[in-house]
């Protein structure tokens, strides 16, 4: 999962829907984030810098519970990221791996740097979350993380209020999370927090998308952290 604006719920909510089914699922990051609420699993299994032997992997991964796994906790309090060999091993165990694999700074809407996502490789789905709340705000750091790129990726000048449009330049341009796609990749944007925001946008973002989305490109639209998640139309 990468993007803002609603990724961490949808990634803790994806992991918790599988481990109610019966699945067994693990959620960690390739960069960083909080540790996952004690609600939806213990404490994370920190590996370091090596990969433990796969029938011990396996062992730790048991059905109907989700597993956090990082490579450390730092002094911040955030887990650090697994490296792709690492995440390759988990997805291995046949288990569902759910992975975050960019920062936001807790803003509705972001500009990717040249080293982000930090997409695993070999995943099956790569799934765009953006908050729908940072629409017609003045696109700076309030709203905006990496504005500056935003900026040029976008053609909005700092301030300006930050328009379908120009959402849709950014996440569809060079510096987009969805460049260098692998053939047969599956991938979804979803806009999210669709109540933020009068219905108007909303149709707004939809049009324009329709003509200008990737062939392919599942578009969903939903309030995330009330669990609504449909296509957007």
């Amino acid at each position: 999962m990468a993007g803002s604006g609603g990724k961490t719920a949808l990634v803790e909510a994806l992991a918790a829907e599988l481990a109610a089914a019966g699945e067994r699922a693990a959620l960690c990051t390739t960069t960083l984030i909080y540790p996952p609420p004690a609600r939806l699993c213990r404490p994370a299994w920190l590996w370091g810098e090596a990969t433990p032997p796969p029938d011990e992997i396996a062992a730790a991964l048991r059905p109907g519970e989700v597993l956090a796994v990082a490579q450390e906790l730092n002094q911040a309090g955030k887990l650090t990221g697994l490296t792709p060999p690492q995440v390759a091993a988990l997805a291995a165990s046949g288990a569902w791996v759910v992975a975050e694999v960019d920062g936001a700074a807790r803003k509705p809407l972001k500009a990717w740097a040249t080293h982000e996502p930090v997409w695993p490789g070999g995943e099956r789905l790569r799934v765009v979350v953006a908050g729908a709340s940072g629409l017609g705000r003045p696109l700076g750091l309030d709203w905006v993380h990496r504005p500056e790129i935003f900026a040029a990726e976008s053609g909005l000048g700092l301030g300006q209020a930050v328009t379908p449009a120009a959402l849709i330049r950014v996440l569809f341009g060079a510096k987009g999370p969805f460049r260098e796609l692998p053939a047969g990749m599956e991938r979804a944007l979803i806009i999210n927090q669709a109540d933020a925001v009068p219905p108007r946008v909303m149709e707004a973002m939809a049009s324009q998308l329709a003509g200008q989305a990737p062939a392919g490109l599942r578009l969903l639209k939903g309030r995330l952290r009330w669990g609504d998640l449909e296509p957007l139309t």
